[in-house]
């Protein structure tokens, strides 16, 4: 590895001494001259030419490299290839050429390459793809153009290259699905994200039968084909996110594989009732920041892991809106318009962890609510206007947030919440309970020391039996038969180890201007603090009016009398 050095030429033989090198990083140097044989000494299998400000691959200096198989020239200023700058590398299999200013694909440099697998050109200048683009490259499995300008791809654009198995064209101008993918029926992953694809016709991706990962992010797709996405029997993730203009899902009978799908920042305003019935293995569904006005038909997704329903337009959850979903274990409804959360909500997701219903409208959760949760870990439950937090369910609790909620004045003591480690809450003397969990010393790190540990056995066990560790360990440590196991036989020798003290985080933590401790607990207190108030408010105002409107002349003593006065009237007000 040389890259980063000031290198600007290589002589000829430069690499004669170094017979068995094999890698060799020449990457953020500023080649200017690379004499003809000048990588030939070694038996190169990679090489890196990156950021070294090429105009032009060394050719001469190339075409001994017999055995190299992977080449990477990126971030240089290469505006074209010539015909034969790659003819000495026939057993190169990745060729990345990615952010340089390539304005169209160099086939006729990639001719010789036969046994290329992986072609990088992303990052570059190509606006089209017409027919003859690409030269015959049987072994190709993966092309990445990404990020270029192309705005239009021939229908027989990959008819050289069968084997494609990954074709990544995002951040382009296409406008629609290209038609050539027809042609590569070994196909698996397709990405067309952040383009302009408005329609996908119904056909296109059925030729790509082995396509198992569609991405079609950041897309209109105002003129989605209903049967566009259908029977695509391996396809086990479709991203269709940020896609404006998506009103409604298209059918996905025959994808019976899918497992992730993300509909995400889309304008749905309702899925299709038979989702779980053409995708029953579906495991994680992102619906968030559309217009769903309740929870979708979820009932035969039985393997649904991860559901995110966050800032759509729900504003009742029943009790049987989560049937069937009993290995969920991520429900994110924050930002929607939920009023209540009712008994038996979550009775049909028993294996739910983490539960997100931040910035809702809830002012009721009925007390057995959370009882069915005995496995949830992170609850937020922040801004919200509930009085109320149950507290059944919760005693596996290890994240709350509960902050913003002007009507949560009362809290529960930590004994009702065992494993609790990170509380955010709404006012700061609902921590006041939790400040010994807080202020737990650490446990210091002793160093471990050579020790014995003598265990005398029970006045029960033979003496002779002790001895012969077969007899008595076959007894005492065989669970199946004693249930003890060696946690027993430690217990008899007052060697158990006791749990480690338990460390809490709570926000927002008391302080001097939000103390625990209640200085107007009593209501005498009270009574005659609201008094002192009145009679200051009463005394004060009378001196002004007197002093303000008498006949007399104010003179300095009564100025400053009457501005004191005054002083303590307004103060009265404001406490």
């Amino acid at each position: 590895d040389v890259s980063n050095n000031n290198i600007s030429s290589l002589a000829r033989d430069a690499l004669l001494p170094a017979t068995g090198l094999r890698e060799l990083n020449l990457s953020s140097n500023r080649l200017e001259a690379l004499a003809g044989g000048a990588l030939g000494g070694a038996a190169l299998a990679r090489l890196w030419l990156d950021r070294c400000a090429l105009r032009r691959l060394p050719a001469h200096a190339l075409q001994d490299l017999h055995h190299l198989h992977f080449l990477s020239a990126e971030d240089n200023a290469l505006a074209a290839l010539e015909g034969g700058a790659l003819r000495g590398l026939r057993a190169l299999r990745t060729l990345r050429l990615a952010r340089n200013l390539l304005r169209d694909v160099p086939a006729r440099a990639l001719a010789p390459l036969r046994h290329l697998q992986t072609l990088n050109l992303g990052g570059n200048l190509i606006s089209e793809l017409p027919g003859d683009a690409l030269p015959p490259l049987p072994a190709l499995h993966t092309l990445v153009l990404k990020r270029n300008r192309i705005a239009f791809i021939d229908e027989n654009a990959f008819s050289n290259t069968p084997a494609l198995r990954v074709l990544r064209l995002e951040e382009n101008l296409l406008t629609e699905l290209p038609a050539a993918v027809r042609l590569l029926p070994l196909l698996e992953d397709l990405s067309l994200a952040s383009n302009r694809v408005e329609g996908v016709a119904a056909g296109v991706l059925q030729a790509c039968a082995r396509l198992a990962r569609l991405e079609l992010r950041g897309n209109p797709l105002a003129r989605l084909h209903p049967r566009a996405l259908a029977h695509l029997p391996h396809l086990s993730t479709l991203v269709l996110s940020e896609a404006r203009a998506l009103r409604s899902l298209p059918a996905l009978n025959g994808s019976a594989r899918l497992r992730t799908l993300r509909l995400d920042r889309a304008r749905l305003a309702e899925l299709p009732a038979d989702l779980c019935v053409h995708a029953p293995q579906l495991r994680s569904l992102d619906v968030k920041l559309n217009l769903l006005q309740r929870v979708p038909e979820l009932q035969a997704c039985a393997e649904l892991r991860v559901l995110d329903l966050s800032g759509n337009e729900i504003a009742a959850l029943e009790a049987g809106a989560l049937r069937g979903l009993r290995r969920l274990h991520d429900l994110l409804l924050a930002r929607n318009r939920v009023r209540r959360l009712p008994a038996g909500l979550f009775a049909h997701t028993p294996d739910l962890q983490v539960l997100n219903l931040e910035d809702n409208l809830i002012e009721h959760i009925d007390q057995e609510a959370f009882a069915p949760l005995t496995k949830l870990e992170d609850l937020n439950v922040g801004n919200n206007v509930f009085p109320w937090l149950p507290a059944a369910g919760l005693q596996r609790l290890l994240h709350l947030k509960a902050h913003n909620n002007p009507n949560l004045r009362r809290f529960h003591p930590p004994e009702l919440l065992p494993r609790i480690q990170t509380l955010v809450l709404s006012y700061a003397y609902h921590c006041c309970e939790f400040l010994p969990l807080m202020e737990a010393p650490e446990e210091e790190d002793a160093p471990e020391l050579p020790s014995d540990l003598v265990i005398l056995p029970p006045q029960h066990v033979d003496a002779a039996a002790w001895a012969n560790a077969t007899d008595i360990w076959a007894q005492y440590l065989n669970a199946s038969e004693r249930g003890a196991g060696l946690a027993g036989v430690l217990q008899w020798a007052g060697e158990l180890p006791g749990e480690a003290p338990r460390r809490v985080s709570c926000l927002p933590l008391p302080g001097p201007f939000l103390p625990c401790a209640d200085l107007f607990d009593w209501w005498t207190l009270r009574c005659g603090v609201w008094a002192v108030f009145l009679l200051a408010l009463l005394g004060n105002g009378t001196v002004v009016f007197v002093l303000v409107f008498s006949r007399s002349r104010i003179d300095v003593p009564r100025f400053l009398v009457t501005n004191l006065a005054a002083a303590d009237f307004f103060m009265g007000i404001y406490l």
